[in-house]
């Protein structure tokens, strides 16, 4: 279990004509206070291994449900999409890469 992840919000109720209000959709789950004592004794080193780890999970599950989706893509055009994707991820995230002034 990862400190904080983001759930994925409901598909919204398409039979409902009224735009839907997403900003309440996205909820953190409560902290892991063990994982986080865990994380705490690693190295700087170490928590960038488990930051990458998580992140070549990430990849992975993406890149195997494109190819689900696309069966026919080569190599070359499914790595295509999931660059596609994780960009498109980045700019819907609230902050978007961005930090508060």
């Amino acid at each position: 279990m990862w400190p904080v992840s983001l759930r994925t919000p409901p598909e919204p109720d398409t039979r409902n004509s009224q735009p839907v209000n997403r900003n309440h959709l996205y909820r953190f789950d409560p902290v892991d206070v063990d994982q986080m004592r865990l994380l705490g004794r690693l190295s700087p080193g170490g928590r960038i291994q488990v930051m990458l780890d998580a992140r070549e999970l990430a990849v992975g599950l993406i890149r195997g449900r494109l190819r689900r989706q696309y069966p026919d893509l080569s190599p070359r055009e499914l790595n295509l999409k999931v660059l596609e994707e994780l960009d498109r991820a980045k700019s819907l995230t609230p902050a978007a890469g961005k930090r508060p002034t």
